[in-house]
This record gives structure tokens, C-alpha cells and sequence, in this order.
């Protein structure tokens, strides 16, 4: 994503700077305009490089946990909790499988787990980087609130009880993955953002549905952020890993670790790649999504 911010000065072109943005999948805007009118601009973040190389210096050095290879035995059911749309999710998949094979841990016995597509287009199989044989073995399953069964995890402290996918709760080892991004409704999606409402039932689904706070910033307490903070500490889950995206459908930063280190860790390198404050509010914005829409 690319975005600059126009001031309110009147518009000459004696100063003119070129502004090239591309969108969509192959489109792109260029435009001339008086360079002391561009208040601030962010190109956001590049790809990272080594993605493989800090992929598996994050698992074997988390945050305030011990290596992921340290959390597994050879009979282990393990879920995958995958959120949909994260970015570069088969290498994610591919690295955290890397430490499962070293532990000897059985590949029919991982479940990769996902909430359905919200507009019904076909996500990428996950398991597209793995070794052929490893792809025949791993389960791949898209969760569907309205067919799919749950099991009972536990009343909340509020009295409202929280149903999951059977996966979940029949796993001897469950690892989120997904991205930490600004989220309208919740502040900040990531870690167990991808339980709740994706991987419950659907009047979880329903329940949950909301409009954006305007009125609020990403740090300000959200009701549906602390729900879901609190079903993830009831599930048990502990390990969460979490990407930071870049331009394009690339990785800036990869966060591995204990679910809430890595959220903290994740919004300030969220902040350092992506936010941008001023003093004043410009006149005018403009936002270009190098992706499809």
C-alpha cells in the first residue's frame, strides 16, 4: 500500500514531484503535484529477503517461551489455527513443519484449520510449500460455522458460553497463525483473533458482527478484543506466530512466541512499519492497494 497526504496550499507546478501509485493487480496512477503540498508519504515496508532464515530464527528463539521444538512430542495432535488471507502462509507452514519433522511428530496427526473465505473465493492450499508426501498426510480443512461441529470450551466471565471447532478442542498442541493488522471492530487483529467468531458456530458469527468505531483508536479497549483474548486463554493455546505484511503480498517482520508478548510485540512493529502521524489533519489522502480487491 502506498499513500500520501496533501496539505491545503494552493496548487502550482513551478515545484511539481511525480506521484506514481499502482493498484489492483496491474493498475496504476501517476500524477503530478506541487511538492510542498505532500505533507508525509509511506511506500510501506519491503519484503524481508532471508523470510526462511528469520522464519526459523523466530521459532527457536520466541518470546518468553521455550523453542517451539521444546513444546512438542512425537504423538502430539497438532492444529494449526492458519487465519485466512495471511500473507506467505504455505512457507509459514512449511517452517513451522520443519520443527515438527525434527521432533518426530507424525504428519497425519497436524491439522491445518481455517476460517471460511467471508466472500466464498477459494483459498490457496497451505500446504503447497511441504514435501510431496508431507502434503498427502497433513489436513487441510476450511471450518464452516453453519455445518461444521463444535464442542463446548467453556462459559466466559461474562456467562456466555464459547463453542469451537472439535479440532480445537480435541488438540494436544494448537499454534496460531496470521498477521497482526489495524482492525476497524477490534483494534488489532492477530494471535486469537483466529478463533472467534471464524472458528466457532454460527450465532458466534452473528453475534459478533459489528460496524468499525470510528470514535475509537487501535489501542482503546475493545469488548470483542478482550472476548477473544479470553477464549484463547481458556482453549490453553500458548504459542502463537505472527507476521507483519509488506507491500504486495509479502512479510515485513516475522513475531514468534507466547501469544501475548507476541501481540505486544506485534502492534509496535506494526506501528514502525506502517503508522503515520501528523500534527494536523491533511486535506486530502490518497490510499492506492497494490492487491486485489
Amino acid at each position: 500500500m502506498f499513500s500520501f497526504a496533501i496539505g491545503r496550499d494552493d496548487v502550482t507546478l513551478a515545484n511539481s514531484a511525480l506521484i506514481s501509485l499502482n493498484y489492483g493487480k496491474h493498475g496504476r496512477f501517476s500524477c503530478e503535484i506541487d511538492a510542498r503540498r505532500v505533507v508525509a508519504s509511506c511506500g510501506g515496508p519491503e519484503a524481508e529477503p532471508e523470510l526462511h532464515r528469520q522464519l526459523a530464527h523466530s521459532l527457536s528463539h520466541p518470546l518468553e517461551f521455550p523453542p517451539l521444538e521444546q513444546a512438542v512430542i512425537p504423538d502430539d495432535r497438532v492444529v494449526l489455527a492458519l487465519d485466512r488471507y495471511t500473507p506467505q502462509a504455505a512457507s509459514l507452514v512449511a517452517g513451522v513443519w520443519e520443527v515438527l519433522e525434527k521432533r518426530d511428530v507424525d504428519a497425519s496427526r497436524v491439522t491445518i484449520l481455517q476460517p471460511a473465505p467471508l466472500n466464498g473465493t477459494p483459498l490457496a492450499d497451505p500446504r503447497s510449500a511441504l514435501p510431496e508426501h508431507v502434503q498427502a498426510a497433513v489436513h487441510w480443512k476450511m471450518h464452516d460455522p453453519d455445518d461444521d461441529r463444535c464442542a463446548y470450551l467453556a462459559a466466559t466471565s461474562s456467562g456466555e458460553r464459547v463453542y469451537l471447532a472439535q479440532e480445537l478442542i480435541d488438540a494436544d498442541v494448537v499454534i496460531t497463525l496470521g498477521s497482526i493488522e489495524y482492525d476497524s471492530v477490534l483494534g488489532y487483529r492477530g494471535t486469537n483473533s483466529v478463533f472467534y467468531p471464524g472458528l466457532s458456530n454460527a450465532e458466534a458469527v452473528e453475534r459478533a458482527r459489528g460496524q468499525g468505531h470510528r470514535e475509537l483508536g487501535p489501542d482503546d479497549t475493545r469488548p470483542l478484543r478482550q472476548l477473544i483474548d479470553e477464549i484463547g486463554w481458556r482453549l490453553g493455546t500458548q504459542f502463537s506466530l505472527q507476521v507483519i505484511p509488506s507491500t504486495g503480498d509479502g512479510i515485513a517482520d516475522v513475531v514468534a512466541g507466547a501469544y501475548d508478548s507476541v501481540l505486544r510485540e506485534g502492534k509496535r512493529a506494526l506501528a514502525d512499519h506502517w503508522l503515520i502521524e501528523l500534527d494536523a489533519r491533511p486535506e486530502i489522502v490518497v490510499v492506492a492497494i497494490d492487491l486485489d480487491a
